[in-house]
Formats: structure tokens, sequence, C-alpha cells
């Protein structure tokens, strides 16, 4: 991850290098210099943006254990609890998850959608419960802080697994290489045996 953020600000600031001699150019009434500098400026994006792509359709699906923490800087986020109770051919999952702070300073949690996956990759929403503290609810320094999601689902599942997906624009989707909340990491939470 370090090296795509590296690679990334490399790319930004060549960018940035490339336009500004686009705009000079231009300024200086030198049409012809600035729209090669702007051609090659676009076949480097465009190679970019290719690697970009192929490389993100290639990632596969990280399959993390139910006992994984999934960490962003000093927020971290795991499930530490699961709750199944049936009811006719529904069943309710709860799922209890710390969110924690290990840093030194006051965090905001992320701005997450949590979902469940069936059997076949079926999605289920959680159920709203608007007495639980959100994803982004600050966590002071040292502390940890607990929420409750409920699922509704199809009672006999036999593959059960969690997605955490950050919600929104984030700088992250223009790196090579993924992230650990960028919707294909999921955390199996029931497996047959």
């Amino acid at each position: 991850m370090i090296v795509s953020k590296i690679f990334f600000f490399i790319i930004v600031g060549f960018s940035v290098l490339l336009l500004a001699s686009v705009t000079r150019s231009l300024l200086e009434k030198r049409v012809r210099s600035a729209l090669k500098t702007l051609r090659v400026y676009l076949v480097l994006l465009g190679i970019y943006l290719t690697v970009l792509v192929a490389t993100t359709l290639a990632l596969p699906i990280h399959t993390l254990p139910y006992t994984a923490v999934l960490i962003k800087g000093e927020w971290t986020i795991d499930a530490t609890s699961l709750r199944r109770t049936p009811h006719g051919k529904q069943e309710d999952l709860e799922i209890d998850f710390r969110m924690t702070n290990r840093g030194k300073t006051p965090v905001k949690g992320e701005n997450l959608e949590a979902y469940l996956l069936g059997d076949h990759g079926v999605r289920f929403n959680p159920a709203p419960q608007p007495s639980d503290p959100p994803f982004t609810a600050e966590v002071k320094p040292g502390k940890y802080l607990y929420t409750t999601r409920k699922f509704v689902l199809p009672a006999n599942q036999e593959r059960i697994e969690l997605v955490l997906k950050e919600v929104g624009f984030r700088w992250e989707w223009f790196m090579i290489g993924g992230y650990p909340f960028d919707g294909r990491t999921v955390v199996v939470l029931i497996s047959p045996q």
C-alpha cells in the first residue's frame, strides 16, 4: 500500500508539472508546444488508468477469518460477537462491532456500509436501528466503542460473509492496489464445516 501511495503522488506531481507547462505554453502563445505536451500527458494518463482498471479487475477478493481486525490509520474495527435467532423461515443475525482508537487524539470512524453476503452471493442489508452509534462516531484516545447491526435473512444459510465498504468518494480509488474497506474484503462469519 505504501508503494501505491508513493506512485500515486509521483503521478499527481508529474501531472501538475505537465499541466503547468501546457498553461505556460498557452500563455506564451506557443499552441503547438502546448498541444504536444498535452498529448504526452494524456498518453501517460491513459496508460496509468489502464493499469489501474486492469489491476482493480484482477485483484482477488480477500477472505478473512471471523477474528480479523480491519485497520485504517489509528482506527480499527472488528466483529466481536454474533447472535443467531431463528423465527420461522427467517432468522435474525446480530453482529457486535468494536471500534478502537489506538492513537493519542480523538478519531472519528469511517463512513462505512455493512452488509452480509449469504449463500450464492445474495446481499442482505442491515435492519434500521437508529439507537446504535454509527460507524462515524468519535472514539476517545485509547478507548473503544461498541455498536450493533441486525440483519434479517433466510434461515439455514450455510455461508455468511460480512462486507464493510466505505461510502462516498475516496482518493484510494485512484491508487493501484486494494485497501481494507474497498468492498473486495470479506470476513467469513459462518461457513460449512
